[in-house]
């Protein structure tokens, strides 16, 4: 007998469709960033009221360390030094932030000290200040040369009569050696003169951790230099070098020979 042939059919079971999940929607963009200004003012609040307690102080210097060591510069004489600016600068000895390091960046002035002294001699007072991780030893001090040239800067020469003595180590340096070459140093704290007997300055030698050392640099040319120095420090843990210049420009020293004085109230 035939055998009908019964087409067999897999059973499936239907899919029960659920709730439908809801479209995940973006975060708003001022919630999210709410919460980060938030956290922050927390953070700033938290450190203000630390500072405000007595320990204060001494929280913020560990989460905030000072550098082991700074460098300051300013010019000796100031209001009352000699300065050469650049052809067609209207700079005038009788400004107000006249003599200042920022001023003389800002016209390019080359400073010139003395007259009578057949050298233009630049004096510069670096200020080096260490913090509370020891003594801080100076290792070395070196001069570099940006640019020379044999003659003065040509230019108007400003000047005030007045002024007073300073009172520091010093070093004299030959901008026109090359290399540059320090002469002239004192290891004592003493009033700077061209015919002072005094005790070479050595390196290296140290700073205090609480007290400021003033050093004076004594630039001289007899023609017109640019130039930067190096400060090199260690303190047994750490070591470092730091630039000594004008904001990022070099100091400029010229002779004043053959070009005219300028009274403040010309």
């Amino acid at each position: 007998m035939r055998r009908n042939k019964q087409s067999t059919r897999r059973q499936t079971t239907p899919r029960v469709a659920g709730p439908s999940s809801p479209t995940p929607q973006p975060r708003s963009w001022f919630r999210t960033h709410s919460k980060i200004v938030a956290g922050l003012g927390a953070v700033v609040t938290a450190l203000a009221i630390a500072w405000l307690t007595p320990a204060g102080p001494a929280i913020w210097q560990k989460l905030f360390p000072p550098p082991t060591i700074t460098v300051s510069t300013s010019f000796i004489g100031g209001y009352c030094d000699t300065f050469i600016v650049p052809p067609g600068d209207n700079a005038s000895a009788s400004d107000p932030d006249y003599g200042t390091i920022e001023w003389a960046a800002a016209h390019k002035a080359a400073q010139a000290g003395i007259y009578s002294s057949g050298q233009g001699k630049g004096r510069i007072l670096v200020t080096v200040k260490g913090y509370d991780r020891g003594p801080v030893t100076i290792t070395a001090l070196e001069f570099h040369v940006v640019y020379r040239q044999s003659t003065p800067l040509d230019g108007r020469v400003l000047s005030n009569s007045c002024g007073g003595e300073t009172i520091a180590r010093y070093v004299e340096v030959d901008l026109d050696a090359d290399p540059p070459r320090i002469g002239k140093s004192s290891a004592d704290v003493t009033t700077w003169s061209q015919s002072i007997d005094t005790t070479p300055l050595r390196f290296p030698y140290n700073v205090s951790d609480s007290d400021t050392e003033n050093l004076l640099l004594i630039a001289s040319t007899s023609g017109y230099v640019e130039w930067t120095a190096d400060l090199s420090w260690s303190n047994g843990a750490a070591s470092g070098r730091l630039t000594i210049d004008n904001h990022g420009q070099p100091f400029r020293t010229s002779n004043q020979v053959g070009n005219e004085p300028v009274t403040p109230g010309d």
